[in-house]
Order: structure tokens, then sequence, then C-alpha cells
């Protein structure tokens, strides 16, 4: 019931983790969690939030330009958020290993590819998708129309070719990655794709065709 109420919720894991931990010593009459299991706790916590909070990957996309500076009030003030959120996020951040000290001190991004598993529900994933929409809403209304660009389809299509339009969609999205990685890096923008149903679709069948 836990997990059932996490995932319609999109709680991350230290939330889901206490009350469940709480439950069980209650039970059980068991002591406080050991160690090695807060250690596994906060990981799994982390890696959440790496996803689940736009605010981590705008941060990694931030240090890869040349004006980033690592204070939190800057950082909070170049994306619209609160320094608190920052500094948990940047903390974690460097807690992970993507952003790390060089020889003379100076914070910077390790260059690693950042990806998650396709076609798998993800409470995570449900957050920043969620959480994507609700920014691409504020900006219709907040940014003039050169510095944005929304667009959409409404078409009528057979179930059969969705893997193919899946496949399609992701492979423009790995050329446009490959041209946007030169140049001047100068700002961090959301990029998003979405395709999904206006009708109500038989899933069952939908599935059959991704066999």
């Amino acid at each position: 019931m836990l997990k059932k109420l996490a995932e319609r919720l999109c709680l991350p894991p230290e939330d889901l983790e206490a009350l469940n931990e709480k439950i069980v010593r209650e039970k059980k009459g068991l002591g406080q969690q050991t160690k090695n299991a807060k250690t596994k706790a906060q990981l799994r916590n982390d890696q959440y939030f790496l996803v689940a909070d736009w605010r981590y990957y705008s941060i990694l996309c931030l240090a890869e330009t040349a004006e980033f500076k690592e204070n939190h009030e800057w950082i909070a003030k170049r994306l619209g958020t609160t320094t608190p959120k920052i500094k948990e996020a940047m903390e974690r951040l460097i807690r992970l290993g993507y952003l790390t000290y060089g020889e003379k001190g100076k914070l910077f991004y390790q260059d690693v590819e950042l990806s998650t598993e396709e076609d798998t529900p993800n409470t995570s994933l449900k957050k920043r998708h969620s959480d994507n929409l609700d920014a691409a809403r504020e900006s219709i209304y907040r940014d003039d129309v050169m510095v944005r660009d929304m667009s959409f389809m409404t078409l009528a299509i057979d179930p059969a070719k969705l893997p193919e339009i899946k496949k399609m969609i992701r492979g423009f999205q790995d050329e446009l990655a490959d041209f946007i990685a030169e140049g001047d890096k100068k700002e961090v923008y959301e990029i998003c794709t979405q395709v999904f149903p206006r009708t109500n679709v038989n899933k069952e069948q939908i599935y059959e065709n991704f066999q």
C-alpha cells in the first residue's frame, strides 16, 4: 500500500523509507537503522532527485557555460529558483560525483552522459515530466516567442507504428544533442517532445506492437 501511495504521489525515496521503517520498528520493536542502511537510503534518494528535480540537470548544464560561478545565490538567480534548493542540489551532485573539484579547487562538471531507461515506469521520471509540462505552460505566458518554440500536431495514427515513431523521435533527439554540443554555450534550455493519446486506447493492443 505504501508503494502504491508513493507511486501516485511521486514521493521521494526518503519519505517512503522513513515511513516504512517507522512502521516496521513499531511492529518489531527495532532500534534505529544501521549506518549501512542509511547510506543505501541516501544513495537511492540522491539518484531519485537527480532525475525528478529539474534543478539538477540544469545546474550540470549551466556548469558547461563559460560564465559559470559556483556561488549558490548566482546559480539560483540564473535558474529562477531559491538558494536553499540550489545548495541542496549542489551537495548531492558533488556527493554523486557529477560535480567535482579540479586541481585549482574550481568546481567543474564531470563530462558524463546521463540517461534513464526507456519505456519503463519510473516515479522520478513521472515527477520530472509533470514539472516540465508545468514549466512549459509558464513559458508560454512569460517568455517572448523569439526565445521559445511551442508547436503541436493532432493526427490520426496507426498504433502499430508507435514503436517506429518513438525510435524516430529518439533518433532526432540524439542528432539535435550532437548539434547543440558545439558552440558558445550561454543559456540552459529544456527541449521536450511528447506523444500521447487523445482517444481512449486499448493498452493490450498497444503493448502487442512492442513485442
